[in-house]
């Protein structure tokens, strides 16, 4: 018998390591999200997000990014995540597809930022998702499938063609598309939405280029809606997400100066924005209900009855939001 001394702590080492996820924030200058020891998925609720503007026009509302909030959860997430599973059975690469040479890009969104939520084994791989009860090897799980199967948000990939030099659309989990769906944009150069929005992004192919990977960016929109999620049939990666936030119209009851911006919006928003929108088929609805709470609001001293309608100082909230939402930091 031959007696071979080998040291086994590198190979041990590099075993363990080969499931460690890349370190992000370090890969990309943006800071990791603040963890939330204390969050409870049954009683949380989103930040109230009222990106409503006014005057308005049809631009991209960039503003800067929030890394603590960039993946916000809240106590709908079983219901979202069953719902977004359904679509996905229903119509497959509608929902859920991409291009060759994507997949690398997708694997960067496998974190997340609830640690009693969400467990990741840097040794075994497994990724534990403690509200859902499941575990899956993220080795051999599709990055796209992980992100539908926990995160309730839409996500897109878009990249630089090397023939052409526009971004295109490569990858994505789309469940809350109003009016189109991935299969009529997978592969296809992004859209200049109109001449103003283009402009306002420089032209938009040159927009993407520019962006720091260290500064990322967010813009808001919104629409009314009949129900909640729907969906309707009709090189250097950069990565979008969406999180569509459904708000019962009632809740604006409670929130000061909201519904008069938004009915000064509905009511005198340029007509080629609002068709865009197709806010028409909830406006019989929704105009007489604000109408009402904007006066309860002035009656009760909430709102100025002179005041002139603007985008408010805590845009995209309200004043007072934190009373009526407690939030960790």
């Amino acid at each position: 018998m031959v007696n071979v001394d080998i040291d086994t702590s590198a190979a041990v080492l590099a075993l363990g390591l080969a499931k460690e996820l890349p370190d992000y924030p370090k890969l990309t200058g943006v800071p990791a999200p603040k963890p939330l020891h204390d969050f409870d998925i049954d009683t949380a609720r989103p930040r109230p997000y009222r990106p409503f503007r006014w005057e308005y026009h049809q631009n991209m509302s960039l503003s800067e990014l929030e890394p603590n909030w960039w993946i916000e959860l809240e106590s709908t997430y079983r219901t979202r995540i069953a719902q977004r599973k359904k679509l996905y059975a229903e119509h497959g690469k509608v929902i859920v597809d991409e291009l060759t040479g994507s997949r690398e890009a997708s694997r960067e969104c496998m974190e997340m930022r609830y640690p009693n939520q969400f467990r990741y084994n840097d040794w075994t791989g497994v990724f534990t998702n403690e509200i859902l009860h499941t575990q899956v090897d993220i080795a051999t799980v599709h990055p796209l499938m992980f992100l539908l199967d926990n995160v309730p948000e839409d996500f897109f990939i878009v990249q630089e063609d090397p023939l052409t030099g526009l971004y295109r659309l490569t990858a994505a989990v789309g469940c809350s598309a109003v009016g189109w769906n991935i299969s009529q944009k997978i592969g296809k150069p992004l859209m200049k939405f109109t001449e103003k929005m283009a402009l306002s992004m420089d032209r938009y192919d040159p927009f993407f280029s520019k962006v720091a990977c260290n500064k990322p960016i967010q813009r808001g929109s919104w629409g009314l809606e009949v129900g909640e999620l729907h969906f309707v049939q009709a090189n250097s990666p950069e990565w979008h997400n969406r999180n569509p936030l459904f708000t019962p119209i009632a809740d604006f009851r409670r929130e000061p100066y909201i519904p008069r911006l938004l009915l000064k919006v509905l009511r005198e928003g340029k007509k080629s924005i609002m068709e865009y929108k197709g806010s028409w088929h909830t406006e019989h609805k929704a105009i007489p209900a604000l109408e009402e709470w904007a006066r309860e609001q002035e009656e009760k001293g909430w709102v100025p009855s002179d005041w002139k309608e603007r985008t408010l100082d805590e845009h995209p909230f309200y004043p007072g939001w934190k009373d009526h939402y407690p939030i960790h930091d």
